[in-house]
């Protein structure tokens, strides 16, 4: 097994728990080398079980037009932490050998393992992967606004002995997140929006806490970044609220996932036929690379402040 996230992260507990109680090597990786260093160091130390972020995933195979032979050795690439799309599944088949799997998953740090899906290639027509099934030992539900159970779209409640009892020394954290039910059984409400496919798998759709009302609709920047990272010239977007000219506005940030840089212009005409109007956002702006933390998820805190954006990214047609 890998280890490339850092001790202290819930995915690094996962791999040296993991590792350690299936008798596997455990081989602990700088994820922040050149990629063609990182495959080799894949390869050297034969690890057979990949275990990162989508955004590691993409670092690692960006560069691969088909399979790496340095890759030839991995059987099982698990990803998890921030959601995965079609574009990384079509990446993985593309670099990989045809005898790997690739399972998705969600689990929080309250409850590390809860959702995992085994992707197929029938999931390539899709913009983003589900987060599956609940794993053995863990429950999972949707419930509505009201905190009542529905069956099409909701927040993720875990429920089990799996989840966690509560937050160190933070009674009112605890108390706003965990709880026990009269027959005894703990629950946690991870925050998290999910909609149930026809086949009953889960589908993530971002943040309860992430959610931004703006010209009085109710947005998800999750779902324009799916959409965005939809199309074909784009590899990984990011979309903040922002203060554009004294007015709140939605600003997106995409990187390349071709060797020209995608297209403000066209990017916007895109989004504005496949989202509403309101959630298409003011301005698009291109970068090299979206800036990652040491657990190698997104770190929006250091995106470019809207007023540092170049005046020459343009904003969208009025009205948008």
């Amino acid at each position: 097994m890998s280890l490339l996230a850092r001790f202290t992260f819930d995915g690094g507990m996962m791999d040296l728990f993991g590792a350690t109680l299936s008798g596997a090597c455990l081989h602990v990786i700088d994820p922040l080398v050149p990629a063609p260093e990182l495959r080799h160091r894949l390869a050297t130390t034969g690890v057979s079980l990949l275990h990162c972020t989508p955004t590691l995933f993409r670092h690692l195979v960006h560069d691969v037009s088909e399979v790496d032979p340095s890759l030839e050795g991995i059987r099982t690439v698990v990803l998890g932490g921030e959601a995965a799309t079609g574009e990384d599944l079509r990446r993985f088949f593309s670099s990989f050998p045809a005898n790997c799997v690739l399972i998705n998953g969600l689990g929080p740090t309250e409850c590390t393992l809860a959702l995992q899906y085994r992707a197929s290639r029938a999931d390539l027509g899709f913009a983003a992967l589900p987060v599956g099934y609940p794993v053995a030992g863990v429950e999972a539900r949707m419930l509505d606004e009201d905190g009542q159970p529905t069956e099409l779209f909701g927040e993720l409640e875990l429920l089990g002995d799996r989840v966690a009892h509560g937050y160190f020394r933070q009674p009112d954290a605890t108390a706003a997140a965990f709880g026990t039910y009269p027959d005894g059984t703990r629950y946690y409400r991870t925050g998290d929006l999910v909609r149930r496919r026809s086949d009953g798998a889960l589908m993530f759709h971002g943040r309860k806490d992430r959610q931004i009302k703006i010209r009085g609709h109710r947005v998800e920047p999750g779902e324009i970044e799916a959409a965005l990272r939809a199309h074909p010239t784009v590899a990984q977007a990011a979309v903040v609220l922002a203060d554009l000219s004294g007015r709140s506005a939605l600003v997106g940030y995409v990187t390349a996932a071709t060797a020209f840089p995608p297209d403000p212009a066209e990017l916007t005409g895109y989004l504005g036929r496949v989202l509403p109007d309101y959630a298409v956002p003011a301005r698009i702006v291109p970068l090299a690379s979206l800036p990652v933390g040491s657990t190698g998820k997104l770190d929006r805190s250091r995106l470019p402040p809207a007023h540092e954006i170049p005046r020459d990214c343009p904003d969208a047609p009025a009205g948008v």
